[in-house]
Parts: C-alpha cells; sequence; structure tokens
C-alpha cells in the first residue's frame, strides 16, 4: 500500500512520542496532512512554532469527547493512538480517570474510525499490560482488547486495527531519566525505589521505527512489540551520576511506588504461544493464529541485560 499524499491523525501527538512521530512522517512520507490532535493548548502552540509545516493541522481535543474526535478523524486515512494517561502512581490514585481516558477514550477513537472507513489504526501500549499489576497496566490490557477485537467487529469495512507495545522511551517528559537528571541538577541524592527493579527500555528512534514499521505491516489484529533489554534502575542511577561527574551525589533507597512492579514482562505466557520473532520485532498474533513456538525464544528477551556502556549510550540519545 501507497502512504503517501495521507492524511495521518496522531492523538496525543504534541507528547514526546507524538513530536517524533510527527517529523518522520513529514520526513519519509510526503502527507497530504499530518493533524494533532491533543487537549493542550500551550504544547500545541510551542509546536507549531517549532514544526513551522502547512501540512500540519493542531486540534484541540479530547480523546473523552466523542464531539471533538469525530471532527479530527473525519477524512482521515492512518491515525496512531498515543494519547494517554500513563503515570502508574497517579493512574492509582485515580483509576476512573485512567478509564475514562484510556479505554473509553480508545473506544470512542475506534468507532469514530470505524464509520470514517480510517485505513490503519495503531494504538500504543505498554509491557505494563502484559500481565498487569495495576490501574495503568489493566487499562492498556483492555485497551489492547478493544482494538484487536474490532477486527472482528467491523463487518464490510476495511480499517485494520493493530498495536505496538512497548517499555520505557528514553527521553520523553516525566520519565525517570529526566527525574534523575533534574535531581542531580539541583543538588539532591537520587530517590531509588528499589535497587533490583529492572525495566525495559528503547530510544524514541526505535520507538518511532517499530510504530511506522506497524504501519505499513498490520494486517489482523497484531501486536508489535521491539525487541528490547532490560536494565537494573540501580545500575541508571550510577551511569547517571556518572554522566553529572558529581561525586557527592548518592542513591537513596525510598521504596516502591503505589501500583510499582520489581520486574515487568513484554510477552505472557499465554502469548508465547501465538507470538513469532523477527530481526528486530516480535509480533502476537490473535488468539484465531495459532503458532506453537517455544517459550524460551520469545521470552528470551527478559534475561538479556543491559551493560553500563549501553546504558550510557541509551542516555547519549535523550540529552
Amino acid at each position: 500500500m501507497n502512504y503517501e499524499k495521507r492524511i495521518w491523525l496522531i492523538t496525543g501527538g504534541t507528547g514526546s512520542l507524538g513530536r517524533h512521530l510527527v517529523k518522520r512522517i513529514l520526513k519519509d512520507y510526503d502527507p497530504k496532512e499530518v493533524r494533532i490532535f491533543s487537549r493542550t493548548e500551550g504544547k500545541q502552540v510551542e509546536f507549531k512554532r517549532e514544526i513551522n509545516d502547512v501540512r500540519v493541522k493542531f486540534i484541540i481535543g479530547d480523546v473523552r469527547s466523542k464531539a471533538s474526535i469525530k471532527k479530527a478523524v473525519y477524512g482521515s486515512n492512518i491515525i496512531i493512538h498515543t494519547a494517554a494517561m500513563k503515570h502508574v502512581p497517579i493512574c492509582e490514585e485515580f483509576p476512573y480517570e485512567c478509564v475514562w481516558t484510556n479505554i473509553i477514550g480508545t473506544e470512542n477513537l475506534i468507532e469514530c474510525s470505524l464509520s470514517e472507513k480510517v485505513e490503519k489504526f495503531i494504538s500504543i501500549s505498554t509491557d505494563k499490560a502484559s500481565k498487569p499489576g495495576n490501574a495503568y497496566g489493566y487499562s492498556k490490557a483492555l485497551m489492547e482488547s478493544l482494538v484487536i477485537s474490532s477486527n472482528k467487529n467491523k463487518g464490510n469495512r476495511q480499517t485494520v486495527f493493530s498495536c505496538v507495545r512497548f517499555g520505557n522511551l528514553a527521553g520523553s517528559a516525566g520519565s525517570v531519566i529526566e527525574l534523575f537528571r533534574r535531581q542531580i541538577k539541583e543538588g539532591k541524592n537520587i530517590s531509588l525505589t528499589d535497587p533490583n527493579m529492572t525495566r525495559f527500555f528503547l530510544t524514541m528512534e526505535k520507538a518511532v521505527d517499530c510504530i511506522l514499521y506497524a504501519v505499513e505491516k498490520s494486517s489482523q489484529g497484531e501486536v508489535f512489540i521491539p525487541k528490547m533489554s532490560a536494565l537494573k534502575m540501580n545500575n541508571l542511577a550510577s551511569a547517571i551520576i556518572s554522566e553529572s561527574g558529581d561525586k557527592k551525589i548518592e542513591i537513596k533507597v525510598v521504596g516502591p511506588r503505589p501500583g510499582e512492579k520489581t520486574h515487568e514482562s513484554i510477552i505472557s505466557e499465554d502469548e508465547s504461544l501465538r507470538t513469532l520473532s523477527f530481526d528486530s520485532y516480535y509480533i502476537i498474533f490473535p488468539t484465531e493464529q495459532r503458532f506453537h513456538i517455544p517459550k524460551k525464544e520469545v521470552n528470551s528477551i527478559s534475561v538479556k541485560e543491559m551493560s553500563l556502556e549501553v546504558i550510557k549510550e541509551l542516555l547519549g540519545t535523550c540529552k
């Protein structure tokens, strides 16, 4: 399928991931129009000045409002849904707000996409949707179910619904990397919840690569997962201290925040039975597709750990 001269809609398009996506689409796909849909006026003004491209249209709205979504979706060909509540402690404190945005907001977008006969719908998920243990993870797991099941409930409409599942994005707004650097800049010790905690990380560029790969390759409700390594949060904190050159900074263990898990899983055991491994990605196929893949193959990602050198390279991508 030729993706040139298409109208793209990016929900949450003023966020860190959304901005990188917009720039890559403008560069590589020669779009007719890129619509940025978000609810933060200030960020839209800032990004509009930065991007300065007549092909980009900014739309104020909220995925919770079906009326505003309907106007944004009208005439769109490709939708990438990045808008979400994503901070675990906040979702634990306000679970209904999390449901309202991550689940009901997604359903609003799905319904409007079907009405407008959108070609591709790619929704962004998280490793916390695999074996969920908090409100955010459960909301994203249900979001994935809503998106994937839409392929069976679309009648004769040709919209393809798929998901992309990530770990943490280096350089995203509000990330732990940003937090640690700010604490050092303010002369404070780094606050670490658990020195043994591990997290999957990838660069923003690899995340964008995976999303656009899903746009081009999705056909039946797949979940695309970039191959990622895990890192120990203690090693990340040490690398950021080393980066700063401030030898007086120490790591202070403060205990886990509400809803936090010690280790995340990128693919569950049940999902591994219908997962195929490719060079750069894992692809989970819908339950109708039965691929019997050895668990060791799809779960081997969980035993890979980033070295200190690789962590420093990761930090260099989000200065």
